[in-house]
């Protein structure tokens, strides 16, 4: 499986102004599964964060997150033994365009109050975050990964209302889509996510917990 780095080559003008990785347990046993991330600044003074989630062996999911003018950018990148899958997208007024392995762009209406999620954990904080900016609720865009075994539908997007309550100083709990019993998030002062649990099933409990951070 491809490593951070060589998912998403970094510039020799960019850099580094964070990093750190999430665990993931289930049922209180550490899994295989890692999610690093990187954020650099690039030579025009914008950000770019780079993360990915991967057990080692059978998958590796990636994405590489950046604004700019306005618009929010993001490519994303899936392997496992059927394949490879990638896919752009690109966020603003003007609505979404993505495209899927370098196909043409399609292009999507959808509000400019959209809230997009880019599937990792260190975009979480932000996207509850400006979910409560406008009162707790809104609609949030998600790349598709509920069946990777279907190459035409991974990575299309879904649109979905999210709420979120928060439940004191630094945690939030986060309903709609595929958290109807609601996840918990614990963030730090700076809005990073710290700690997240999920009820997946009565058999399963995830606990996802950032490690490292610099």
């Amino acid at each position: 499986m491809r490593t951070l780095a060589e998912l998403f080559p970094l510039a020799t003008s960019e850099t580094l102004i964070a990093q750190g990785s999430y665990t993931y347990r289930c049922n209180g046993e550490l899994t295989d599964i890692s999610e690093p991330w990187l954020r650099h600044r690039q030579a025009d003074g914008s950000v770019v964060t780079r993360s990915s989630r991967s057990d080692g062996e059978s998958f590796v999911l990636g994405a590489k997150y950046w604004c700019k003018a306005g618009v929010v950018f993001a490519s994303l990148y899936w392997e496992n033994a059927s394949g490879v899958r990638t896919a752009s997208y690109a966020l603003g007024t003007g609505g979404l365009r993505w495209s899927a392995d370098g196909s043409l762009p399609v292009s999507q209406a959808c509000s400019p109050t959209t809230v997009f999620f880019p599937l990792m954990r260190i975009f979480s904080g932000d996207t509850l975050l400006a979910i409560m900016e406008q009162g707790g609720e809104a609609t949030v865009l998600v790349p598709s990964i509920k069946t990777p075994e279907h190459a035409e539908s991974l990575f299309a997007p879904l649109f979905s209302e999210r709420c979120v309550e928060q439940v004191t100083t630094d945690v939030y709990h986060y309903r709609g889509g595929e958290y109807d019993d609601a996840a918990c998030y614990q963030l730090g002062a700076d809005g990073l996510l710290q700690r997240y649990e999920w009820q997946q099933s009565p058999a399963q409990l995830w606990v996802v917990e950032l490690v490292q951070s610099s």
